[in-house]
């Protein structure tokens, strides 16, 4: 997974670039269900998100949290697109 992130998109016909990227808020790895498939914490994040130096990384060596490698962010996120 290191080194993967959408940069390009296209949803129904139109072509999205990523204009902002992941600041590392950790917030889409916050809560999860308790039947997440990448584990679930005694706080509620996923087990693998980690605080370190200011931002919350992924441990499963994507330095990112792992929603940002496959995906575009969830509501409240940092992430956007421009139509190309």
């Amino acid at each position: 997974m290191a080194g993967i992130e959408p940069i390009v998109k296209r949803d129904k016909g139109i072509w999205y670039i990523k204009t902002q990227r992941c600041t590392r808020c950790g917030k889409c790895c916050m809560n999860v269900p308790e039947n997440y498939t990448h584990g679930r914490g005694a706080d509620g994040n996923c087990q693998h998100l980690k605080y370190e130096a200011n931002e919350y990384l992924c441990d499963l060596g994507a330095k990112r949290p792992y929603i940002c490698c496959v995906g575009d962010g969830f509501d409240d996120c940092n992430i956007k697109w421009e139509k190309i």
